[in-house]
């Protein structure tokens, strides 16, 4: 993924002026002089800093929509993202949502669908968006009629364990805090939900009140797709 990896902060130098004992001394006198003022002063500063640092605190994650649920992967969990993704070659005798390969610079990768794993059911439009070939002729006679445009895509994995998640649309950059990530045993209490939960690493639910996603454990979600991979071939062997 191309995004610019941010500076190290251990990198940057300092560029906050250090307090001398004159600054003290004069600190102390205001706080003599006018106690409530400065107070309120140190006292809301210090929220600031507070602020800041639970910023900091959260994780990034990358917001996505998979067969119509509003979905979140870590960004950490990403190898890249992909706008789209040329038309994929379908490989015999693989899982139905498996769509295929694609070449990737210098290596082939694979592109699955993971709604069947994660919801039941396959996401039609994305399936549609990548086996469906260009026709040769448009209806006016044209040489070239495009098919349904290409949805974007998530290469999760390194090396030869990776795999490439075909998704509906991608969506924001949030950064979760810990009080706005539910835990799946809390999420569960609160009524069913549509992910299998083997795959539910958490719920995101956005403190300003915004629409709830499903934190996907994106580890187990591909040691699954590949193991299933495996098995395939194992079987027709």
């Amino acid at each position: 993924m191309s995004n610019s990896a941010e500076e190290p902060q251990s990198s940057r130098p300092s560029t906050r002026p250090h307090a001398s004992g004159a600054d003290l001394a004069r600190l102390v006198a205001d706080v003599g002089q006018d106690p409530s003022g400065t107070l309120a002063l140190l006292l809301h500063r210090r929220e600031m800093v507070r602020t800041t640092l639970d910023l900091a605190s959260g994780t990034e994650h990358l917001l996505f929509v998979c067969a119509d649920i509003r979905c979140a992967l870590p960004l950490m969990a990403l190898r890249e993202v992909l706008p789209s993704v040329p038309h994929v070659v379908p490989l015999p005798f693989s899982p139905d949502w498996m769509l295929g390969i694609f070449p990737l610079r210098s290596e082939m990768m694979g592109l699955a669908d993971p709604a069947p794993l994660l919801f039941g059911h396959a996401d039609d439009a994305v399936r549609a968006a990548h086996l469906s070939p260009p026709a040769p002729h448009g209806e006016n006679g044209s040489p070239f009629h495009p098919g349904p445009p290409r949805t974007p895509v998530l290469v999760i994995g390194t090396e030869a364990r990776a795999l490439a998640l075909a998704v509906g649309a991608v969506g924001d950059i949030a950064r979760i805090q810990p009080a706005e990530a539910l835990s799946p045993a809390t999420a569960r209490s609160s009524g069913p939900m549509p992910c299998a939960e083997a795959y539910v690493a958490g719920i995101y639910r956005p403190a300003d009140g915004g629409s709830p996603h499903i934190i996907l454990d994106a580890e187990r979600l591909l040691e699954d797709l590949l193991d299933a991979l495996e098995e395939k071939d194992e079987r027709y062997g």
